[in-house]
């Protein structure tokens, strides 16, 4: 049963634009911050490349804290659609368990919501495309294609953070029933990320933001803080770090 009802959420997130407007507006968006200087996002870089595994990796980190509200939408949906619909009863009749119902309902919208993330990297690698060709930035910006460093950033960033935080607010939503609860636990763990944010400012207690930073970005801040422009060039951080 389990099997059905993941593949069933599967099949209905995709046939919803919801999913395709997420990725396109991630595409578009990572492709004009590569491409040209008008865009910035994650701050400024200097000297290292536009496409570097330290600026893949970064952008990744910063797109988790305002992908949570793409996350909630997906998992909040799939947890309450039925109470939404009024087809709990006729669900809930059939023969299925507890645990078959609620882990198909929610591995297959986190599924879904790893897709959106895919367009940072899909941007980047069209956005180096497009600056090489028009020439809107200086080649010189621009270094070789690591593969490596896009799978770490998937691996170290979209897949545990969209699991943990879409774990937390699909809780919310299947206890309480309502989106708006669940919303607030995402606005919650956008208050704890900036808090522990503020421990990156203060260097005694900048080793705080690996205790506090649910989304691993100040771990990521602090691994990469005394990197050269040369290893930024070229290194990830991986699972092994």
């Amino acid at each position: 049963m389990f099997r059905h009802i993941f593949t069933f959420e599967l099949r209905y997130w995709l046939r919803q634009p919801m999913v395709s407007i997420f990725l396109l507006v991630n595409v578009l968006m990572f492709s004009w911050a590569t491409a040209s200087d008008d865009l910035t996002i994650g701050g400024s870089f200097g000297n290292i490349y536009k496409n570097a595994p330290y600026v893949i990796q970064n952008q990744y980190a910063v797109w988790c804290i305002f992908a949570l509200l793409m996350t909630t939408a997906f998992v909040q949906s799939a947890a309450i659609r039925d109470f939404t619909y009024k087809t709990n009863q006729i669900v809930f009749s059939s023969p299925i368990r507890k645990f078959d119902y609620l882990a198909g309902r929610f591995l297959g919208s986190f599924t879904v919501a790893l897709i959106p993330f895919l367009g940072i990297s899909l941007g980047m690698i069209l956005g180096t495309w497009i600056g090489l060709l028009t020439g809107a930035t200086d080649a010189e910006r621009y270094g070789p294609i690591v593969w490596s460093a896009h799978l770490n950033s998937f691996l170290i960033f979209a897949i545990p953070n969209t699991f943990l935080a879409g774990a937390f607010i699909f809780m919310l939503a299947a206890l309480t029933r309502s989106s708006i609860t669940a919303f607030i636990g995402a606005i919650a763990l956008l208050v704890a990320q900036l808090v522990a944010g503020n421990f990156l400012g203060d260097v005694e207690n900048e080793h705080l933001a690996t205790y506090f930073d649910a989304l691993g970005v100040g771990p990521f801040q602090l691994i990469t803080k005394y990197w050269t422009v040369s290893e930024k060039n070229t290194q990830s951080v991986g699972l092994t770090h």
